[in-house]
This record gives C-alpha cells, structure tokens and sequence, in this order.
C-alpha cells in the first residue's frame, strides 16, 4: 500500500453521501472522505443458521478452522462446496477422519457433474466419508465435541466427532453501510447488482468481488478488480465470462489429477 501511495484508513465505512464516504474508528473519531469514485468491496460473510452456535472451538468457519494453530482429532464438514472440499482434503491428508455432509445429490454442486463424479471416487478411495442428500436436522456442542443429525432417504443418521466446519454458502456484507440511501440495487440475495462494466444502478459507484455474488473466488474479484479500474480510468479493456472462470479448488484438482 505504502509503495502504491495508497492511503489506509481503518474503521467502520458508510455511504453518507453519493461522494462521501463517513468513516467511525474504534476511538469514535469520524474521517470524511470526498471522491468521485467509490469502489465497494466489502466481501462475505459465512451463511450459519442462527441455532447453529459457532463457538470458534467445537464449531466453526473457516476463519477459524484456517487460524486454529492445531489439527482436529475428527471433523465433520458441513457442505461440500469449494471450502468443504478443501478442508476435507487437506486434513484427511494429515490423518484426520472427516465426514462430508451434503443437502443437494453430489459433491461440489455448482462444478461439472463429471468434476464431482471423479471427486468422489477419488474421496471414496482415500476413505473420507461423505453423506449427499442429507439434510442436517440438528448440530450442537457435546463436552466431547460436537454431535450431527442428519436426514437422507434411508432415514436418520448420527455423527460424532472433535471439531464441525459450517461450510454451507457466503452471504454477501451489503447492510448497514448506506447503499438503500444511495440507490444502489441490491437483489433479494444481498449481492450488490453490477454490469459487466463492475458499474452498479448509481453513477460513479462501483462494486467488485464476493459482495456482487458473480463467483466467491478470489481470483474472479481480483479480476472484478482490474476491469473496475481500467473502466474507472476510460482505458481499454475486457468483458468477463464467468462460465469459463475455473472455480474448484487447487488442492482437490492435485488429487484428481494423481487418481
């Protein structure tokens, strides 16, 4: 940032104006900031049902599945999207029994059905255990660990284990910043609504990355980004195509790749 002659200002950011952003530090002290152009990337937070406690130590996201400095004695993930995948791959490849439990019929549901055909062989080979069609009735802390109930079309089942990840969608963080005052559509899913130019309903207002919902990976907001900016500047540059962006993660292609 500092080699960019970027200036940083931390504190809570709200849309007061349609070229003023009001910026509240943890001191109370409010900064405003006067700008033609304002570029919202504020991302997404996990999706968890409200009686699913997540305490950061039995039940978690991955924020706190990626900081915690030890591995689990046993997980169950629930969701087998990109994040689920992941996790499962990564600590089944240290060892630790994992249990996969997935609402829709196949792994990662949103890739390729032949993607999620040969995850699974490549899963079922490696002996994680993974649950489709199951819907999750129940999850709560037990003084062991955590304890699943889940329904499929063969009835109920029970898990057990050290650790459950909620892994189950993103909702994007587009509340409480003052976008209804401004205009700024946003559709019954929360995500910020852009043209292919990053543009949103209001002019000079922009969005990019996981807050316009387009596809949660890090390189599709990075490359949000760079359209953004280009079209910011009147420069030329690209139209994106989302269907062709590559969307599963790394570590799981590694593992279909040496099956």
């Amino acid at each position: 940032m500092k080699k960019n002659d970027i200036a940083v200002y931390m504190g809570m950011a709200k849309l007061s104006s349609r070229d003023t952003v009001t910026i509240t530090d943890s001191d109370g002290k409010t900064t405003e900031l006067k700008t033609k152009n304002i570029v919202i990337a504020t991302g997404a937070t996990t999706m968890v049902p409200p009686v699913w406690k997540v305490d950061g130590v039995k039940i978690l996201t991955y924020l706190e599945a990626i900081l915690q400095p030890t591995l689990p004695k046993s997980a169950i993930i629930i969701g087998a999207g990109a994040i689920g995948v992941e996790f499962a791959t990564i600590w089944s490849s240290y060892g630790v029994p994992v249990s996969i439990v997935e609402m829709l019929p196949r792994l990662v549901p949103l890739e390729d059905e032949e993607i999620s055909t040969e995850l699974a062989k490549a899963f079922t080979k490696r002996k994680i255990n993974f649950l489709v069609s199951h819907r999750v009735e129940a999850l709560e802390a037990t003084t062991e660990g955590v304890s699943l109930r889940a329904t499929g079309e063969k009835g109920e089942v029970s898990l057990q284990a050290e650790q459950a990840l909620v892994a189950i969608g993103f909702r994007p963080n587009s509340r409480d910043f003052g976008l209804e005052g401004q205009g700024v559509k946003v559709n019954d899913k929360g995500a910020i609504e852009i043209d292919e130019r990053m543009a949103t309903n209001v002019p000079w207002i922009w969005a990019i990355g996981d807050v316009t919902a387009k596809l949660m990976l890090a390189h599709v907001g990075s490359a949000q980004g760079i359209v953004c900016a280009e079209n910011i500047a009147g420069v030329a540059t690209v139209q994106l195509n989302y269907e062709m962006m590559p969307g599963l993660p790394t570590a799981s292609l590694r593992w279909l790749h040496l099956d």
